[in-house]
């Protein structure tokens, strides 16, 4: 690499032959927790970039390459640049995402092109560099130092260490560097396919949605089942869950969701178990029908989006009253989040507009005036003596499957609170 020194011209000028006007470049930063994975790290990156590299499949761009400890986009004239930057913060796996400008990793380049940055700017800044290419023979420190002082002389801005308006980026590797303006919080967590896959009881309610999306960043593939109750003159909730798959789409690509009839079990269970009782035996029919599915599709757990003492089903009697119709993990990501907090994300992940479309909740029938709060495990267990085997495997091998692929038109809430 042929690095320049502090003796090359100090004051350059961005004049409209240097400057660009567009960024060329789209820098990620991999999630500190891949950061620390060993020998499993390569594994987890070839994931990423793998599932980066779906996220973006329509789109024109010259390519993505990891240099140094970044990923990086190269962008085309034809490359629709911030739809890149927002299909990208939907990959779980980065922790932040910029739209950047590609310079010659020499001092004179890349301080002309933060000076062309400095100079649409206002107010305070501060310089942050980034060196993944320790032969580069500047400093850090230095570089800042240099290239903060041009900003200074060419446009009077003051420097602000602690509390800059604007921070400008410089990062340096081996081929190139990279210079922007500001960057945006990735999905984080880890790449999608990493940790196997996993099927969500969903109701088409707030909750549960949120729930997938945070095992979704656990690296788990998601898959949704839907107990769909028959309710005469009710808006099929197929809609709701369709749109709702598409969102949860973009961050593994495809969504499987599974509709599967409960009108039988439905009616089983208003004919045998009393009122108070019947939420419960009705959530571990659903727990046994997830079980099922979750083999059927080769899964290693079940999610619920429960938050504990939400409503009278999620105490921690009934909790155990529940999850105990299975052997297999139960995953409660929610478990400690508030209704507030659920809502919060639900908006930012883009899933609460279509929640709260009107489309029946599957257990709101169920939920009797007065319902048990602290069930007993062995009265729920008695329950379990209801003759509905034929239909729990008629259920499951009738259900419904769409594989549903991420929807960009919808409007992206893209970096607020996830």
């Amino acid at each position: 690499m042929q690095a320049s020194t502090l003796t090359e011209p100090s004051t350059p000028t961005a004049s409209a032959e240097t400057s660009r006007e567009n960024p060329d470049s789209v820098v990620l930063h991999v999630s500190g927790e891949i950061g620390v994975k060993g020998n499993n790290r390569g594994m987890f990156e070839r994931t990423l970039k793998q599932n980066l590299e779906k996220s973006l499949k329509g789109l024109s761009i010259g390519g993505v390459s990891r240099e140094g400890g970044r990923f990086v986009v190269r962008l085309t004239p034809k490359s629709p640049a911030h739809q890149v930057l927002e299909r990208a913060g939907y990959v779980p796996g980065f922790a932040s995402v910029a739209l950047a400008t590609a310079a010659e990793p020499t001092v004179s380049a890349i301080s002309e092109e933060i000076l062309r940055l400095a100079e649409s700017g206002q107010g305070s800044f501060r310089i942050a560099t980034r060196r993944s290419d320790k032969r580069f023979p500047i400093s850090s420190p230095d570089m800042n130092a240099h290239v903060g002082q041009i900003i200074v002389d060419a446009t009077g801005r003051p420097v602000s260490l602690d509390d800059p308006q604007e921070i400008y980026h410089i990062e340096i590797t081996e081929d190139s560097a990279f210079v922007y303006a500001s960057r945006q919080k990735g999905a984080d967590g880890l790449p999608v396919g990493t940790a196997g896959r996993i099927v969500a009881l969903t109701s088409g309610g707030i909750d549960s949605p949120v729930a997938a999306w945070d095992m979704l960043h656990r690296g788990c593939n998601v898959d949704l089942v839907h107990c769909a109750s028959v309710i005469p003159d009710k808006l099929d909730v197929w809609d709701k869950l369709t749109e709702i798959s598409k969102v949860l789409a973009r961050s593994q690509g495809t969504t499987r969701l599974h509709m599967v009839p409960f009108g039988e079990l439905q009616r089983a269970i208003v004919a045998g178990v009393p009122a108070d009782m019947r939420m419960l035996i009705y959530r571990r029919l659903m727990v046994k029908i997830a079980e099922r599915v979750m083999l059927d599709v080769k899964g290693k757990a079940i999610v619920t989006g429960d938050s504990v003492g939400q409503v009278s089903s999620q105490t921690l009697e009934n909790l155990r009253a529940t999850f105990t119709a299975t052997d297999w993990p139960i995953l409660c990501p929610l478990a400690g989040h508030s209704k507030e907090t659920i809502v919060k994300r639900a908006r930012a992940i883009g899933t609460y507009s279509i929640s709260i479309q009107p489309g029946e909740d599957c257990c709101q029938y169920m939920v009797a005036r007065h319902p048990v709060t602290r069930a007993g495990y062995k009265k729920i267990r008695q329950y379990d003596e209801l003759d509905v085997e034929s239909e729990l495997s008629k259920a499951v091998e009738t259900r419904q499957v769409k594989n549903l692929s991420a929807d960009w038109s919808a409007p992206l809430d893209y970096g607020k609170g996830y």
